[in-house]
């Protein structure tokens, strides 16, 4: 008897991702960026955005960290440039945070969730993560769940 997927019902036998599981998550996430609430701390700029930051928020994150000395705004500023400059060569959103008692400079970028390549994240990730995103904006927009989400999106559009 094939091992079977919790989240999706498909087979453990079956390719390491599900073209309909990643089409869904991006459905989800644009769905989301449509309802997102203005009044949360994070204000995404677009569904690519917000992407970036629920996978971050998810766990599915690469960190960087830059260290500053000693020195006012102005080693820290060049420290953050350092930093944002390392991050931009992959060719993703940064999101930065300065730690001024431990005197550095996180910068964090989503994981890729690619889907042809599926070397990083196979079947199951996916659905540990994006299982994750779900509950993110569940509890962010206020749905019971993310189906009831899309039903919405689909009704509007």
């Amino acid at each position: 008897m094939p091992n079977t997927c919790p989240h999706c019902g498909c087979d453990n036998d079956l390719p390491p991702r599900s073209s309909v599981q990643h089409r869904r998550f991006f459905a989800v996430v644009a769905a989301a960026f449509d309802q997102w609430p203005h009044d949360h701390g994070f204000q995404p700029e677009d569904a690519e955005h917000l992407r970036a930051y629920l996978l971050i928020m998810a766990g599915w994150k690469e960190q960087a960290e830059v260290q500053f000395s000693k020195g006012g705004p102005e080693a820290i500023e060049a420290a953050a440039i350092t930093l944002k400059v390392m991050m931009k060569k992959l060719g993703k959103r940064v999101f930065a945070n300065v730690d001024m008692d431990a005197k550095k400079i996180i910068g964090v970028i989503p994981r890729s969730i690619a889907y042809m390549t599926k070397k990083e994240m196979d079947h199951f990730e996916a659905c540990r993560i994006f299982g994750r995103i779900d509950d993110i904006i569940c509890d962010t927009i206020g749905v019971e769940n993310t189906d009831k989400l899309l039903d919405e999106a689909k009704r509007a559009a």
